[in-house]
């Protein structure tokens, strides 16, 4: 029975061990992410709307499907749309479809 309990106390010696280990490797972690983090660029932290993003890209990088370029084509959109792109807001863009007329939406799509 004592060669029993001397196992059993090692085991959970060694699970106590382990668990002190795995929080110091956790905080390791925890900490080398948030140096990482406060390396990187303001820029890549920071969100932009897909119209000034468009903007900072090259023409070949934008070019569409079709072959069109969305910084051109996005000042023939009506103000409704372009108001739409630029916040991003799909529910908005389906608000403004659906009011709008069908031959004049399916024109700037």
């Amino acid at each position: 029975r004592a060669a029993f309990q001397e196992g059993v106390d090692h085991f959970l010696g060694h699970i106590r061990k382990r668990a002190v280990d795995k929080r110091r490797e956790e905080e390791g972690e925890a900490a080398r992410q948030a140096a990482e983090e406060a390396n990187q660029p303001e820029e890549e932290m920071k969100a932009v709307s897909l119209v000034e993003a468009m903007h900072s890209m090259s023409k070949e990088e934008r070019m569409g499907p079709g072959g069109l370029d969305p910084v051109e084509v996005f000042p023939t959109l009506p103000e409704n749309l372009q108001e739409c792109f630029k916040s991003g807001d799909v529910e908005q863009l389906k608000q403004v479809a659906s009011e709008m007329d069908p031959e004049e939406f399916d024109k700037h799509f």
